[in-house]
Formats: structure tokens, C-alpha cells, sequence
């Protein structure tokens, strides 16, 4: 029985530990996505300055592939409901009542943390899709302002 419950403990701590990872990823990649949201906006500020200085069409378009990208990049760093490890006493009221052993108490909780990386992972989809999606715009932009300027399209005439 003791062997028993060590590895649904171990299968436990296990779960826990990757819960902590996956909101550890969470956070740096929703500062990934503000610091590329921040990018964005600073360049379109910028093209806009240059269009509005008298530069050609080419440069609102990029003004406003920034624009999108910023929206896109500060929509996948929305908080999103991450799943933690642990348990508040209201959410094992009863529990331990209820289950007639270590084991099986040990395994329910294993098996929630399951319930919660799922739900993690299928946030993070989101947020990774969101990002990438910002990243395309923000790339364009700064595809499009360069061409602009090294074909001489700076001048409208």
C-alpha cells in the first residue's frame, strides 16, 4: 500500500509542477506580447508622423498594420482564467470525508489537476494564435515602410 501511495504522490507532485510551468510560460508570454503591442504602437506612431509629413498611401497602410498588430498582441495578453495548483479549503470541503483512502484522495486530486492543465493548454492556444497573428501585422508593417522608402515612395505627388 505504501509503494502504492508513493507513486500516486509522486504522479501528484508531478501535476503540480506542471501547472506551475505552464503559468510560469503564461506570464512571460503575455510580456512578450505588451513589449511587441508597445513596438507596434511607438512604429505607428512613427509612420503616421512620415505619411502626415507628407508621405505616400503606403504609409497609412503600415500605420495601420501596426495598429492591428497592437490589438491583436494586447488581446493575447488579455488575462485569461489559468488554472494554479492547490486547492482552497472550500473546493476540498467534504472531499476528504468522502474518500475512503489516501490513495483515491491523492488520485482525485491528481486527476483536477488533469481537468486544469487541459483548460490551461487550451488558453494558451489562444493566446499563442493571437500573438502570432500581431506578429504577422507588425512584420507587414514594417515590410511595407521599408519598401516604401527603399522604392522612393516617400512623397505624395
Amino acid at each position: 500500500m505504501s509503494d502504492v501511495f508513493e507513486i500516486v504522490s509522486e504522479i501528484h507532485r508531478q501535476t503540480e509542477r506542471k501547472l506551475e510551468v505552464q503559468l510560469s510560460v503564461a506570464a512571460s508570454r503575455d510580456q512578450r506580447a505588451l513589449v511587441l503591442t508597445a513596438f507596434s504602437i511607438v512604429s505607428s506612431g512613427l509612420v503616421l508622423t512620415a505619411f502626415r509629413a507628407g508621405g505616400s498611401d503606403a504609409f497609412l497602410f503600415a500605420t495601420i498594420l501596426f495598429l492591428l498588430g497592437a490589438c491583436f498582441g494586447a488581446a493575447s495578453a488579455v488575462p485569461r482564467e489559468y488554472q494554479g495548483g492547490g486547492y482552497s479549503f472550500k473546493e476540498l470541503e467534504g472531499v476528504a470525508e468522502s474518500v475512503s483512502d489516501k490513495v483515491t484522495f491523492v488520485t482525485s486530486l491528481a486527476e483536477k489537476n488533469d481537468e486544469y492543465i487541459a483548460s490551461n493548454e487550451l488558453a494558451e492556444f489562444r493566446s499563442i494564435n493571437q500573438y502570432r497573428i500581431s506578429l504577422i501585422f507588425f512584420i507587414f508593417g514594417v515590410i511595407v515602410g521599408i519598401v516604401s522608402l527603399l522604392l522612393g515612395v516617400g512623397e505624395n505627388p
